[in-house]
């Protein structure tokens, strides 16, 4: 079950936007900084700040993400998950670089 867990999340952030990219390709091992600026303008992705012309909302887009709540180190669980793992919640922009 798991297993397929993981490829349907590995899929869906396949098929999630290309809009939003870093510009780092440290950005992974940075992941724990995004409290700084500079990090969150490199890294948006990663750190799940990217810009876009809708309101940002901050949401899951699967629904059994509180079950994977330990494992948000996992970079895809993560960024299909960011309000459970408390990853998003900056409220200003960012520059583009």
């Amino acid at each position: 079950m798991r297993c397929l867990v993981f490829i349907a999340v590995v899929l869906v952030a396949f098929a999630a936007s290309e809009s939003c990219q870093d510009t780092r390709p440290t950005c992974p091992s940075v992941k724990d900084s995004c409290n700084q600026a500079d990090v969150r303008r490199g890294c948006p992705k990663t750190c799940g700040v990217c810009v876009t012309d809708t309101p940002f909302v901050c949401e899951d887009k699967l629904g059994f993400c509180p079950n994977y709540a330990p494992q948000c180190h996992d970079e895809n669980i993560a960024e299909q998950c960011p309000k459970t793992c408390k990853i998003c919640g900056v409220t200003t922009a960012s520059p583009k670089i």
